[in-house]
């Protein structure tokens, strides 16, 4: 109460209330159909019975209202609710054994992003001498809406339609134009129309009508996606992305039964990553920011943009023939079905970060825009003499390198800030226009936002391995890790829609992620008997880009045969300017002072990393509809589709020589400035490899033919099948080699890939799944170059492997699925999958430096099973509030068999283990209650997976494993007025460590602390 106090406090002098009429319609439903009963409402004395299709219908002024319900002339119940300014309000009352659950929904029409809808069943008919007669041929228009229909040989028409007023016009060239005014759609309702046309002397001439509420009915939404999917198909909508408070897709699908994420970017789905799961946006296949992965960061894609994230988990023939894990399906916002204005805003902050002192370093001035203003680029001085990173140029001069030296930014040492809040910014603004023949809409949203992150009281203890591969060394190292980021985020739809049923829509998205960090570690190392401090300095920018072009056709002048096609051009870059790294050795104890015995010049490293990449989609589809009789209906559905991606990455490396031995002291920007750089001083050295460079080319078309049939009521079933034509070619040097050395390797395959899947519903809202399919993992460019990266966790070298053969799979699934009612449902799924020529990272045999180094290779074979449990229900509900419980939890197995090579090379006796990545478990648990009269939503997340592989290892020194993160976060919503929404999150509220173990001890850990935001949305 004291909240809502305040909040009103706030808010006076800015937003006031009228006295306008609402109109308040009320729905009473027995058994999933119009209530069959003697039923009446009374709102301020004024007391109404409801109509043969359970209606009744009020208009009030703005202000708070108490509804009471009377049955047979008993008092059964009641609600409250208030209406504002345009508002109206849709209450839905469900008689359930004589008793009346009732459930208020107020709107501002016109203003829902995405509505309830309804359905109007029509029939368009002439009565002439006591005969009625269907018209075919005849035009319906909706007032307020695109949609114009032709009715069929029988005169009829069915639409589907957001909840509200409208009028409906019907025009025919025999019989003249009339309107049907003030027809009500209500949402979840479907409503039988009857329009006749009077002949001369029969009365009046006007149009005459008849509305009948016949029943309960279910949209296409996210429950019917699963529903009607003949494959496995887990969906989240963006009423839930809302709900959940997750910025981004990457934090929604943790959310999905199976499916876990990596560094809070990458899907893990039922165990498998990276190469055995694809994504798409919109339909087109979205390339990778990370140069050691083929698969997407899904964390480039905000909230504010999504319509839906659907996870096919078992393939179709229309799927990405890589979809082995499983296929995300991302789908960005269309356009609105009016008009939308707001803005929105949000402030918060971490426990141990905001207003603390954080690391930090002298950066650019535009930092804080996530854009560096040139102070990280590659001096063209240095770029000119190395020849791009290109073999040392023996003609240099002494005064050439010198110059160049002395381009490159001084900047090293580490300083102390206070971390300010984090906070974000958003703005989307959309329409509709109607106009006689057409439509067409737009849609915007741009997002800034900004956030510092810490990783505390940070503990290391790892094992050094030598050149045989024994343990020697136990490493104790203390660290602490400062990151700022910086998103922005700009999107854009408009679409032209045709009364013939052609739509034709452009969509466009800029994201760009920055990071701004800063770690820096102290460890004790016995090899050298001397504390040892390590520091990064490092700035990362990560851009996606893609314009985008669908279209979706009627062809033959039938709506039923449906052709769409796509074009697409998308660009992603990953550019890391000026990477600094050094080392100093102390004297004293840990963290004990500041005595320095210097820095190791030979570790002072710059690196300028590039990765760029576009790519270009072009697909089309038809779907073709066969009635054979009326029990068997078929869906025919054909495609073809082309993808290129061409790739260049470069990783340019420098260093240092200390000639004289000037670098000393533990203050490198005191001993590496242009005072030492010179002829007989410190002179700047190109350590830059051939192989960290590479261009690449991919090539995959495809074609599918699928149909899918519905035998009566009780059999789907769904063949076909995927033929993929894929050709990589890449241009690299050999490990060791030189520029002039570039070979061409290439990957050309051709798959055919089946699918058969078979849905079968014994009896009503029962049914059961079964699938069986074949698909591919190729290796991606990186995995395929000898192109050398930092792994950006471990900080271990990965290199590629030329010799890498694709992976085929045969996937097995069977899922039973119970909907209880329009809400309730549960499904268990139990799922099988073998893997011939799994890729795998392996560690490389090697001392020194190349002692740790990852590569890929095959191995013989792989097996993936598990289990899945998904449920959600309404625990409670009744007119004033409810309780929502969604969860879903996950048992999985995987076996990889390791050649004996590779079983060696990671010191097991056995020649199997466990896939990389993969957690025996996951759960999922999501608590909502929702106070329908005050308008507010709490919701309690809790997401939990097993531990899991994270680096493989090596010799005597065990795997590395991810322990399991108990993440509980609640968030918090009030839509205090139809214009102004409250939102509120709290994250890792049990402030969870993040903990990796070795044999059973502690590798890392450290805290990062609880998270916090509020937020504000008006809608102007």
């Amino acid at each position: 109460m004291f909240f809502r106090c305040l909040l009103t406090g706030l808010c006076l002098g800015i937003f006031s209330l009228s006295v306008n009429a609402g109109e308040v319609l009320f729905y009473v439903s027995e058994n999933d159909a119009p209530a069959d009963t003697e039923f009446s409402i009374s709102i301020n004395g004024d007391q109404k019975a409801i109509n043969a299709s359970g209606i009744a219908f009020f208009e009030l002024p703005a202000g708070n209202y108490q509804a009471q319900y009377f049955e047979f002339g008993e008092e059964a119940g009641g609600t409250g609710f208030t209406i504002n300014d345009n508002n109206n309000a849709e209450i839905t009352i469900e008689l359930v054994d004589g008793v009346a659950n009732s459930k208020a929904s107020v709107y501002t029409p016109g203003a829902e992003e995405s509505p309830p809808v309804g359905l109007i069943i029509g029939q368009v008919s002439t009565r002439d001498g006591g005969v009625e007669q269907g018209i075919e041929g005849a035009n319906v228009k909706i007032s307020g809406s695109n949609v114009q229909i032709v009715t069929d040989e029988f005169g009829g028409f069915a639409v589907q339609l957001a909840r509200g007023v409208y009028d409906i016009t019907v025009d025919h060239p025999e019989h003249g134009s009339r309107t049907a005014s003030n027809v009500y759609v209500i949402s979840g309702v479907s409503s039988q129309l009857n329009l006749a046309f009077v002949a001369a002397g029969e009365g009046d001439d006007d149009l005459l009508e008849e509305v009948v509420t016949i029943g309960q009915y279910q949209p296409n939404d996210i429950v019917n996606t699963e529903r009607y999917s003949v494959t496995v198909i887990d969906a989240i909508s963006a009423e839930q992305i809302a709900r959940f408070g997750d910025s981004d897709a990457a934090a929604s699908l943790a959310r999905v039964s199976g499916v876990s994420t990596e560094r809070g970017q990458f899907a893990i789905v039922r165990g498998l990553s990276g190469r055995y799961v694809s994504s798409t946006l919109n339909g087109i296949v979205t390339p990778s920011t990370d140069p050691i992965r083929r698969d997407a960061p899904l964390d480039l894609f905000p909230a504010s943009v999504l319509e839906s994230i659907s996870v096919h988990k078992g393939f179709s023939p229309d799927a990405p023939g890589d979809s082995t894990g499983g296929y995300i399906e991302i789908r960005t916002k269309g356009l609105p079905e009016g008009k939308i204005h707001k803005i929105r805003g949000s402030v918060g902050g971490n426990s141990q970060t905001t207003f603390k002192d954080v690391q930090t370093y002298k950066g650019g001035d535009t930092d804080f825009l996530g854009f560096d203003d040139g102070t990280r680029e590659l001096p063209g001085r240095v770029n000119g003499i190395f020849q791009g990173g290109a073999e040392d140029n023996p003609n240099i001069s002494a005064g050439e390198l010198e110059a160049a030296g002395e381009s490159l930014s001084g900047t090293y040492n580490i300083d102390r800030k206070t971390a300010n809040p984090d906070f974000s910014l958003g703005y989307t603004n959309g329409n509709r226009f109607e106009k006689e023949g057409f439509a067409w809409g737009y849609y915007a949203d741009v997002n800034f936002s900004s956030q510092t992150e810490t990783q505390l009281n940070g503990v290391e203890n790892s094992i050094f391995v030598n050149g045989s591969g024994q343990r020697l060394l136990f490493n104790q190292t203390e660290f602490e890790r400062s990151t700022t980021q910086v998103g922005l985020s700009a999107y854009f739809v408009t679409g032209l829609e045709l009364d013939n049923g052609t739509e034709l829509t452009s969509k466009t998205l800029l994201s760009r992620q920055t990071e701004d960090l800063v770690r820096d570690s102290l460890g004790a190392r016995d090899a050298i008997g001397e504390t040892v401090r390590d520091v990064l300095l490092q700035y990362v920018e990560r851009n996606f880009f893609t314009q985008q072009f669908n279209g979706v056709h009627s062809p033959f002048e039938n709506e039923d045969y449906i052709l769409s096609w796509r074009a697409a051009f998308s660009r992603t870059e990953r550019d890391e300017p000026d990477r600094r790294t050094y080392s100093s050795q102390i004297a004293t104890e840990l963290f004990s002072g500041p005595d320095s015995l210097g820095i190791n010049s030979a570790s002072i490293r710059r690196a300028f990393g590039t990765l760029e990449e576009n790519a270009i989609d072009l697909g089309a589809d038809f779907e073709l509809p066969v009635s054979w009789s009326e029990n068997l209906f078929t869906t025919f559905k054909t495609g073809v589709s082309y993808l290129n991606r061409e790739r260049f990455s470069g990783l340019f490396e420098l260093g240092f020589n200390d000639n004289a031995g000037l670098i000393t002291g533990p203050d490198l920007e005191a001993v590496l400035n242009d005072s030492t750089i010179g002829p007989g001083g410190v002179t700047l050295t190109n350590q830059s490899r051939a192989s960290n460079f590479y261009e690449a080319t991919w090539d995959i078309s495809s074609v599918y033919l699928s149909s899918e049939t519905e035998l009566g009521e009780k059999f789907t079933v769904l063949a076909g099948a995927r033929y993929e034509s894929s050709e990589q070619e890449l241009l690299a040097a050999p490990l060791g080699g030189r520029f002039d050395q570039f070979e061409i390797n290439t990957l050309d395959s051709n798959d055919l890939l089946p699918a058969l899947a078979l849905t079968w519903a014994p009896v009503e809202k029962h049914q059961l799944k079964f699938g069986v399919s074949q698909t591919v993992s190729r290796p991606d460019f990186t995995e395929l170059s000898n192109a050398v990266f930092i792994d950006p966790i471990f900080n271990f070298e990965v290199r590629g492997n030329p010799d890498l053969e694709i992976s085929e799979i045969n996937n097995y699934d069977l899922r039973y699925e119970y909907y209880i009612n329009d809400e309730d449902s549960i499904s268990v799924a139990t799922f099988y999958k073998d893997i011939s020529n799994p890729i795998e990272q392996i560690i490389l045999a090697g001392s020194g430096s190349a002692a740790g180094t990852r590569s890929y290779d095959n191995a013989p074979s792989a097996k993936v099973a598990g289990i899945e449990l998904d449920f959600q229900t309404n625990l409670f509900e009744n007119d004033v509030s409810s309780w929502l419980l969604l969860g879903n939890l996950s048992l999985i197995d995987s076996e990889v068999t390791l050649t004996p090579g590779a079983a060696a090379q990671e010191g097991r006796s056995s020649l199997t283990r466990r896939l990389q990545g993969q957690s025996d478990w996951l759960i999922n648990l999501i608590l909502g209650w929702n106070d329908y009269k005050h308008d507010q939503e709490v919701t309690l997340l809790f997401n939990m997976a097993g531990d899991r592989i994270s680096e493989v290892g090596a010799g005597d020194v065990a795997d590395v494993l991810q322990e399991p993160i108990a993440q509980l976060d609640l968030a918090y919503k009030l839509d205090y007025t139809d214009r102004l929404t409250f939102r509120g999150r709290i994250e890792n509220i049990l402030n969870s460590s993040v903990e990796r173990t070795q044999s059973g001890a502690t590798f890392s850990e450290f805290d990062v602390g609880v998270t916090f935001r509020l937020g504000v949305e008006y809608k102007l």
